[in-house]
């Protein structure tokens, strides 16, 4: 009878020391995410970047002061608002919107350098949806996407002629399945009938196309855990979002179950909002719309005093997902970037890095001020790296 006992008393002791053990909580998962408005390149920016000697482009430094903002983003997106279309005339003399064959407004080609550059500073996901995306047909844009698969970066929006149209992709990365989508108003120049897919285009807010760009969203919704669409329409150097179509299609993917609503082409930096969702919508209880980016990069310079053309917003945003499912931002922050011209040529830097700058110094405290401080629903105070958005 004692050894019975005794086993019995064991059985307790450790019974009761497995009771007193503390169990940790788990850790939630975090998915972190960067992005900007629109990437141009204008002639001015042709002829900086080139170099005579060699007859090859550089645009590294262009980009390069915003690497650190995007470390450690496992996806880092903008908007691609040119083509990497092979030069078409190499030798040509330089002239208005064109460059030794390369391209400009109205028809945009870019050097492969920027490819790089953007490699380069961290971009791991590019919208290829906009007006600009057959600038060059549709051969085209087939090679602007292959330049940046080449380079480990994944179009968004476009695809080839045997992809269906809605096209999203899937992010698998930090344990989290992420959909990206990606379209555009149209484009200025149509594609061929039997290239009708090539690129996620609301043909002119058709409402056809709309329905199928919604269909798309909510379809895909109880596929992922985070879904972003990147929107390229508005009225373009304009401050304020336009209630019929940038609002309008923003609450319209709200319903749809989107958690994030990207914007471009205004070429400015416009408000930001949060929508409330569906009761029981999977993902962000609420979806952050921002309808306007502004410029990442470009060659454009000024406008009006409320409508920069030299300005944008870079957005670092941290998404947690709790062990039960449970999705909830933990940081945003909208970074003021500013596009200068000096001796490195023109480049894109954190705003925050011109304070000191007479000319800039105004602008930031003034113009941003003003923009950020009218986003409608939030609470915001600076940081180092620019304006912190409290959670909904």
């Amino acid at each position: 009878m004692f050894l019975p006992l005794l086993v019995l008393c064991l059985g307790v002791l450790a019974g009761c020391g497995q009771g007193n053990r503390a169990v940790m909580p788990e850790e939630p998962s975090v998915l972190r995410m960067a992005a900007a408005g629109d990437v141009m390149v204008h002639q001015r920016q042709l002829v900086q970047a080139h170099d005579p000697g060699t007859r090859s482009f550089d645009f590294t430094d262009s980009l390069l002061p915003l690497a650190p903002l995007l470390e450690g983003s496992d996806i880092a997106w903008a908007n691609l608002e040119t083509t990497f279309g092979a030069a078409l005339h190499p030798g040509s003399a330089p002239r208005e919107g064109f460059f030794l064959g390369y391209g400009t407004y109205p028809l945009f080609s870019a050097p492969d350098a920027l490819g790089d550059a953007l490699a380069a500073c961290g971009f791991t996901h590019l919208s290829t949806a906009n007006n600009h995306s057959l600038d060059l047909g549709a051969e085209g844009l087939l090679r602007t996407t292959r330049i940046l698969r080449e380079r480990g970066i994944v179009p968004v929006g476009t695809g080839d002629a045997t992809d269906p149209p809605g096209r999203m992709v899937l992010v698998e990365e930090a344990g989290w399945k992420v959909g990206l989508f990606a379209y555009t108003y149209g484009t200025n120049l149509p594609p061929p009938p039997w290239k009708a897919s090539l690129v996620n285009s609301l043909q002119g807010l058709e409402p056809d196309a709309v329905g199928g760009m919604l269909a798309a969203v909510g379809a895909a919704r109880e596929e992922v855990d985070l879904l972003a669409v990147y929107l390229h329409l508005g009225e373009e150097h304009m401050p304020r979002a336009d209630s019929d179509t940038q609002e309008r299609l923003a609450r319209a993917l709200s319903l749809a179950g989107a958690d994030l609503v990207l914007m471009s082409h205004a070429h400015v930096v416009q408000p930001m909002e949060w929508i409330p969702k569906a009761p029981g919508s999977r993902g962000l209880p609420k979806t952050l719309a921002a309808y306007s980016l502004g410029n990442l990069l470009s060659g454009q310079e000024g406008g009006g005093e409320m409508a920069r053309r030299d300005l944008g917003v870079l957005l670092r945003m941290d998404f947690l997902r709790e062990p039960g499912g449970r999705v909830r931002m933990g940081r945003l922050e909208a970074v003021p970037v500013a596009v200068v011209a000096g001796g490195k040529g023109i480049r894109t830097v954190p705003g925050e890095t011109l304070r000191e700058e007479k000319d800039f110094a105004r602008h930031l405290d003034g113009v941003y001020g003003t923009l950020f401080g009218g986003w409608t629903g939030m609470e915001m105070g600076r940081t180092p790296l620019g304006m912190r958005v409290e959670n909904p």
